[in-house]
């Protein structure tokens, strides 16, 4: 079986598009989707019908679809916060169905392609199964500090990647104490893979909104790339 793995789309239909069409090229038998496929971009009903006629998809909850639940049960005349823009403006554009559908994805689900013993655990954030470990120092924030001390290459920050998780005892134990040998998750935007003790983790990085490097405005909010 060859999967596409594909995460943290945030409404960019072009983006998806553009994945799913090199997916295509590259004979993909099932696609993988874990979570945050809600907010930021101008595509709410059309990357979720997207997703929901892709055949074989493997599809998960993100943190941005939980800001669902807490939008449904809410009141429209309390939604006056500017940096909460987007999230008003999507789901007041997402058509019911899909609104339900979202809602109800599962946050994690695993998976076993056929005539295999590989099993796979797919979620959306490592918060979810590597709480209080050296996890956290693989977050988009702490990839950033990293790069305005000192420029690296991709290859670099694979083997960074790798000592960091090898290192951290919590992490070979929870691994070591899981039924799969695949996990598979999002939510940083920054793409990694790993090996430790005969287990694979991949992140595959975002689909439709990079994460931009630059350093602290002289206020301390925002970027400047």
């Amino acid at each position: 079986m060859r999967y596409a793995v594909i995460s943290d789309i945030h409404r960019n239909l072009p983006a998806l598009n553009a994945v799913i069409d090199d997916a295509k090229r590259n004979f993909i038998d099932e696609y993988i989707f874990v979570g945050d496929y809600y907010c930021d971009l101008a595509y709410p009903n059309e990357v979720v019908n997207t997703i929901k006629n892709i055949k074989g998809a493997h599809v998960i909850k993100g943190t941005k679809e939980k800001y669902l639940d807490v939008l449904l049960n809410s009141d429209q005349s309390e939604w006056v916060y500017e940096q909460f823009a987007p999230l008003y403006w999507n789901y007041r554009e997402l058509d019911d169905d899909n609104l339900q559908y979202l809602i109800g994805l599962p946050e994690d689900k695993k998976i076993q392609p056929p005539n295999s013993n590989h099993k796979m655990h797919l979620f959306h954030a490592p918060a979810f199964l590597f709480k209080s470990t050296n996890m956290d120092l693989l977050s988009s924030s702490k990839y950033v500090e990293r790069m305005i001390q000192e420029n690296f290459s991709h290859e670099e920050y694979l083997c960074y990647v790798q000592k960091i998780l090898s290192s951290d005892d919590k992490i070979v134990e929870i691994l070591d104490g899981l039924d799969t040998d695949i996990v598979i998750f999002g939510h940083s935007h920054i793409q990694w893979h790993a090996e430790i003790d005969k287990k694979v983790i991949i992140n595959p990085g975002s689909c439709g909104l990079q994460y931009l490097c630059g350093k602290p405005t002289p206020s301390g909010v925002g970027w400047i790339a």
